[in-house]
């Protein structure tokens, strides 16, 4: 958990500045590490929206409104980590964590 709290934390500043720069295989690289470990830690909704950003940035799409991206990706990871906080609390007060 912590680990993916880290690196998330590291890519979505990495994304942002690609997305200033208008990098697209930056984009893409980024978002895509962004979607795989957010799939393995259950966080769809983030995984979707990074996604998204994969598949523009690989097709040298527009992306629009890049800042506003940044921030629904900030927000659903701030959303899936607290998420995931509750599980593993809930999990070890019942004594089921790994």
């Amino acid at each position: 958990m912590a680990l993916f709290n880290r690196e998330t934390d590291k890519l979505l500043e990495q994304i942002e500045a690609a997305l200033v720069a208008d990098d697209s295989a930056a984009i893409s690289a980024i978002a895509h590490k962004i979607k795989s470990s957010s799939a393995a830690v259950g966080a769809i909704r983030l995984a979707q929206l990074a996604e998204r950003l994969e598949v523009a940035g690989r097709e040298q799409r527009a992306i629009g409104n890049g800042p506003g991206l940044v921030r629904e990706l900030a927000s659903a990871y701030r959303e899936a980590l607290a998420a995931l906080n509750q599980f593993l609390t809930g999990a070890v007060s019942h004594g089921t964590a790994c």
